[in-house]
């Protein structure tokens, strides 16, 4: 009985044992770092090196890779600009400030593409950008002793991926590191104090794409007859809010098959150098019905292609001539229309949220 004893007790010690195991905790996971309001001082000099909607740049380098990269026009993409100071970043003198070395990178865990806009107070033979073989990596050398380094960053991150962890944008650097969802980066800013001399600051936003370049279009076309079955056209290519661009100039005529088609130049203000060229079709749509009649009144749509080398693009035109109070005999008819750039993956659904 005894030993029957001492074995119910071993075993119950044993499952005991077992039941402890089980339950043990895990380690806990490292909390982030916590983040404080940006200082009027600090929050001035990212101000002066963000990007914002108003000041996008016509072009984007990106030295980190070799990639062909997205546009701004491209709504594939969501798009984010983030700025990120390191150092010391206040003014308070520090005396024998030992040097930092924040050579890191910037990446996001997913299809996307990172690129370096800007950097900021990097020194020659000091401070550089590292060349990467990933497109959604950005990477640099960067030491600070007693001042602050920086950089200003695009981001591209595809739409309609499906991911099993969500991608982040990580900044990762000897001294400091932290992780971001781009829920967050939609209006972000912050500062994480990491020991006493140097601090991390940054200012992100998404960045909504501008909607594809749009115009207007204002001439005379001109009918060689009354039946006007041909003739010629011109007037001016103007912005949205009616500052000329250029002058376009063309004709129009009816084939033996009997299609209805035009083409022509576009030319600069000032200059008589052709800048792009244009055609398309065009047909009356008077609905008076007589032998002399029917021609007052018609609409036209077709194709342009820029060929300057500063201004390469393509789009579509399209409009009306005529007017139906005018008299039938009328050679010269008024002309209006728009013409619109085409832009990648362009959405006109695709407007902010907020």
């Amino acid at each position: 009985m005894r030993k029957i004893a001492v074995f119910l007790s071993l075993l119950g010690l044993l499952i005991l044992g077992c039941s402890k195991q089980g339950t043990e905790p895990e380690p806990q996971k490292e909390s982030r770092p916590v983040a404080e309001q940006v200082p009027a001082d600090i929050r001035a000099i990212l101000n002066q090196h963000a990007i914002t909607d108003e000041n996008l740049p016509d072009h984007l380098e990106f030295p980190t890779s070799d990639w062909t990269v997205p546009s701004l026009t491209d709504t594939s993409y969501e798009i984010f600009v983030v700025t990120f100071l390191w150092g010391h970043l206040f003014n308070t003198p520090v005396a024998n400030a030992a040097a930092t070395d924040w050579s890191g990178n910037l990446y996001v865990n997913g299809v996307a593409y990172v690129g370096v806009a800007g950097v900021i107070d990097f020194e020659r033979g000091e401070d550089s950008l590292v060349r990467t073989n990933n497109p959604a990596m950005a990477a640099w050398v960067s030491l600070t002793s007693g001042d602050f380094d920086g950089l200003v960053a695009f981001v591209f991150l595809k739409k309609g991926i499906v991911y099993i962890t969500a991608p982040q944008l990580h900044f990762t650097t000897p001294p400091f590191s932290i992780s971001f969802n781009f829920e967050e980066l939609v209006n972000f800013s912050a500062l994480y104090n990491v020991d006493n001399v140097n601090s991390v600051a940054v200012l992100a936003r998404r960045i909504w794409p501008p909607r594809c370049p749009q115009g207007l279009l204002v001439g005379e076309w001109t009918k060689a007859d009354i039946p006007g079955d041909s003739g010629y056209f011109n007037g001016t290519w103007m912005e949205a809010n009616g500052a000329p661009l250029g002058i376009f100039a063309g004709r129009f005529w009816t084939t033996d098959n009997h299609e209805r088609v035009f083409d022509g130049t576009i030319s600069g203000v000032m200059l008589t150098v052709v800048i792009g060229y244009m055609r398309g079709v065009w047909y009356y749509d008077d609905p008076r019905d007589c032998i002399l009649c029917g021609s007052g009144h018609g609409k036209f749509r077709g194709v342009y292609k820029m060929v300057a080398p500063n201004t390469p693009a393509a789009g579509v035109i399209e409009g009306e001539f005529g007017d139906f109070s005018l008299p039938v005999e009328q050679l010269n008819l008024p002309l209006k229309g728009t013409w619109r750039q085409f832009c990648p993956h362009f959405d006109d659904n695709t407007t902010p949220s907020e």
